[in-house]
């Protein structure tokens, strides 16, 4: 009898065991190239992204300022720098973005708004397989802001499997206004962190 319990709890184990789920590899994760543009990073501006961890990564930019009001011009109400990221990793695993962390500042009279938004998109998909989040700024304030945007799991778009497309991000900073005399301005501080989401095809 002691023999029999004994089988039938490693049975259980081993089954428990095959139930868990497996660690991925992810050891061969790296960035192959990157290539930038925008009305906020023009090329030569010094884009750069460093690698913290397979999921981790740090997108360095110039400051990116959008202004309004009576003596700006109509195209400084919003700027941009799309970051087109092409990495390395085994064509059994595929990927999303789940968030960007920015620090800025924002200095908005009443009666402006200002956005923060990214914009993710993988290349070669569809124009509408995109996973967009944003923050929202409403004037009058003035302030340094540190925030993290989230894509909701159910918002997520994930590369191809055994595929390696590029992972396009988009992030931009821009101005609205009710009063032709309000003024505002907001600014991303030096770029983004980009944390990433591995799952096995």
């Amino acid at each position: 009898m002691l023999q029999i319990t004994c089988y039938t709890t490693l049975a259980a184990l081993a089954l428990t065991a095959s139930a868990l789920p497996q660690a991925l590899d992810l050891s061969k994760v790296s960035v192959k190239s990157i290539s930038y543009g925008g009305s906020g990073c023009p090329q030569g501006s010094g884009v750069a992204v460093a690698q913290i961890s397979e999921s981790k990564f740090l997108a360095k930019l110039p400051n990116v300022t959008a202004v309004i009001g009576p003596n700006a011009a109509v195209d400084d109400s919003r700027k941009n720098c799309q970051i087109n990221l092409n990495l390395v990793y085994p064509s059994n695993l595929q990927y999303a973005a789940v968030s960007a962390s920015y620090v800025g500042s924002t200095n908005l009279d009443k009666g402006v708004n200002g956005v923060l938004s990214t914009t993710y998109y993988f290349s070669g998909g569809m124009w509408y397989d995109q996973a967009v989040a944003q923050e929202v700024f409403t004037g009058p304030v003035k302030r340094d802001y540190s925030v993290t945007q989230e894509v909701a799991d159910a918002a997520l778009v994930w590369a191809a499997c055994g595929q390696n497309a590029a992972l396009n991000i988009n992030s931009a900073v821009s101005l609205t206004s009710v009063s032709s005399q309000a003024t505002g301005s907001l600014t991303d501080a030096g770029g983004f962190e980009l944390n990433l989401k591995w799952k096995k095809c």
